[in-house]
């Protein structure tokens, strides 16, 4: 039991008159005329003794007792402080994607929908490609008409010329009729030209197909069980060998026929696996081989049909030359041959980029990665604009918390630092993966600095727009001189403790560094061992008379 202060009342004191001396009593008695009977003097005796007493017993209890207070008190030791601090925030992914239209397109799948858990290769939108397919059909002929009208002109061209050429006279006939045969030659390797830049654009459409690039992936998939991405063999490729050294081995120590055939069984193994092996690579290398063949064949004929009309430009010249003919008029230059190749750039370009929206189309969206549906634009049988947002996917991989801090605090926030993470029962490690290089302005109104949380590890209990609680240490003293939170005191002066020493109280001022929620470090005023009075049920005073309560 703790001992309870006693406190003792103070008792009012009656004011006693001054006994009077024994002289002054027999001078008074001589005084008197008459004399006093022997009991009366008696009686005036025992009364004045009566008072003495009663006047000495009052003035004895005038004096007050005193009683030391008994306080709660703390040994000042030393420890470890950990400054924590804990804000609240929504939790929040750290990916999101909006998602849109790559082509004008009627929606006729729509499997988007708000809060839909979705994988990453998820079908999420299907369009109808008949108008795309249309559009594209259209582009591929209107580059084919450009193309030809681009070669009939030229070939008018050159026959006007060559047809001013031969009307200059029979004088000049050979070289007319060379410049007329290489113009043939000329016209025909232009016509060899298209059916190359043909075939190059077909087999390049071929290896960009859906289905193309499917079949060497599947190729890549299978090689790569037997060959890495550098050509180097893999574990599976060598233990084929290692079964053919290990059936000779035992058909070495044994020739019998169960041997042979295991041997014989390895060797066919690899050999097959061989041929496999080169079968992948070659469908790998198809694709690209073809049109880089097409390509260089396109180029190639290119390079005749040049040489080819230089050689004419030589026969022409030296015809025109020999009968004085100008056909400056028949030639197609200037303006008119940069119209002609700017029509013919961009009818190659249009019908490109109608091909590859076809592709786009039917390709249709799927989701980039696995998360959360957080927003949908797009409906069955609505039509879609090219560059429209269609949904939005939140990645459910990537979650973070964005927390708002004072801009005091700014300094204690790192990045890399350790969190955790609270959200109802569940916990989580976190880390601070953002602290904003720059302050901004809450909804009440405060200049705070946005701090950016992740998640270090995540499961379905983890839901995008739920409030979390972020709790991490932002300080730390280790063995430092410390005191419980309630033995602090504070006034205008300055911060101070209550001291108890030699059983009096004194008021100790102190600084202080960091605190938790019970703890606060003392950087200055008391030393290891100090007792500190942590009573907040009593009413201090410096000075005052005080003993540590027992427990």
């Amino acid at each position: 039991m703790l001992e309870e202060k006693k406190e003792v009342e103070e008792k009012d004191v009656q004011e006693v008159p001054d006994m009077p001396d024994m002289d002054e009593l027999d001078e008074m008695a001589k005084k008197t005329k008459k004399k006093l009977p022997s009991w009366v003097i008696l009686i005036i005796v025992g009364a004045i003794i009566l008072i003495a007493v009663g006047a000495q017993a009052l003035a004895g209890g005038s004096k007050k007792a005193t009683v030391a207070t008994a306080v709660k008190t703390y040994k000042v030791k030393t420890g470890d402080v950990q400054q924590v601090e804990s804000v609240s925030g929504l939790v929040d992914s750290e990916n999101k994607k909006i998602v849109y239209s790559p082509v004008n397109a009627k929606v006729t799948v729509c499997n988007a929908k708000v809060g839909k858990l979705v994988k990453a290769g998820d079908k999420l939108i299907e369009f109808d490609t008949t108008k795309l397919e249309q559009d594209n059909q259209t582009s591929q002929m209107n580059l084919a008409q450009t193309q030809q009208s681009n070669s009939e002109a030229y070939q008018a061209a050159n026959k006007a010329a060559a047809d001013m050429i031969q009307a200059a006279g029979a004088a000049n006939q050979a070289l007319c009729d060379t410049a007329n045969a290489l113009a043939d030659q000329v016209n025909a390797q232009g016509a060899v030209c298209d059916q190359a830049w043909a075939i190059y654009d077909s087999a390049k459409a071929d290896a960009e197909s859906v289905a193309k690039q499917q079949e060497v992936a599947d190729a890549k998939n299978n090689l790569n069980v037997y060959k890495d991405d550098n050509g180097n063999y893999t574990e599976a490729y060598y233990q084929l060998t290692s079964k053919i050294e290990e059936t000779k081995a035992a058909l070495d120590a044994e020739q019998n026929d169960e041997n042979n055939a295991a041997y014989a069984a390895a060797l066919k193994a690899k050999d097959d696996k061989d041929k496999e092996i080169a079968g992948w690579e070659a469908t790998i290398a198809a694709p690209t081989s073809a049109v880089a063949s097409a390509l260089a064949n396109a180029n190639a004929q290119d390079s005749t049909y040049n040489a080819m009309y230089a050689q004419w430009q030589s026969a022409y010249n030296a015809a025109a030359k020999g009968t004085n003919v100008d056909t400056s008029s028949t030639e197609i230059k200037g303006s008119q041959a940069t119209a002609m190749q700017l029509g013919s750039n961009a009818a190659e370009l249009t019908a490109m980029t109608a091909a590859q929206l076809v592709e786009a189309g039917k390709k249709g969206l799927s989701a980039d990665f696995d998360g959360v549906i957080s927003e949908v634009q797009a409906a069955v049988n609505a039509d879609a604009t090219q560059g429209a947002p269609m949904y939005t996917l939140i990645d459910t991989n990537k979650m973070m918390v964005q927390i708002e801090v004072p801009t005091n605090d700014y300094s204690k926030y790192k990045t890399g630092q350790a969190a955790t993470i609270s959200i109802g029962n569940h916990t989580y490690k976190g880390q601070v993966s953002n602290v904003n290089g720059m302050a901004t302005t809450n909804t009440k109104g405060n200049q705070v600095i946005v701090v950016t949380v992740k998640f270090m590890d995540v499961d379905e209990n983890i839901v995008i727009g739920a409030s979390a609680k972020v709790s991490m240490t932002i300080a730390e003293s280790k063995d430092t001189i410390y005191i419980p939170t309630e033995a602090l005191n504070v006034s205008t002066d300055g911060d101070f403790v209550y001291v108890l020493k030699d059983g009096k109280v004194k008021e100790t001022p102190v600084t202080i560094g960091i605190s938790s929620d019970s703890k606060i470090e003392i950087t200055k005023g008391l030393k290891k061992g100090d007792e500190v009075i942590s009573d907040t049920s009593v009413d201090l005073k410096d000075g005052m008379e005080a003993t540590a309560k027992g427990e």
